[in-house]
């Protein structure tokens, strides 16, 4: 698979960073999800300051969006993400 965010990291980050601030939560909730597959290659500071700008929300599919991205990257990388949820 390939993804215009991971093939242009620096223009991604900023298109992701910009959605996570969007007024609609399928956007947002996409700036959640959109690294789910990236395993190793997932931008770890992004993931986690995108999960952190959202958790606030009360939306069912909003929160779901979290655990299910935090979820499928400790599969790649638990000791970053048992912290961030501790």
């Amino acid at each position: 698979r390939h993804s215009t965010v991971m093939n242009d990291r620096a223009a991604g980050s900023a298109t992701m960073k910009a959605w996570v601030e969007d007024k609609h939560l399928w956007v947002r909730r996409a700036s959640v999800l959109h690294q789910l597959h990236f395993k190793q290659n997932t931008d770890v500071d992004l993931l986690l300051n995108t999960c952190k700008d959202v958790m606030h929300e009360e939306d069912f599919f909003m929160r779901k969006a979290v655990g299910w991205a935090l979820r499928h990257f400790s599969r790649t990388d638990p000791d970053t993400v048992r912290p961030f949820c501790a």
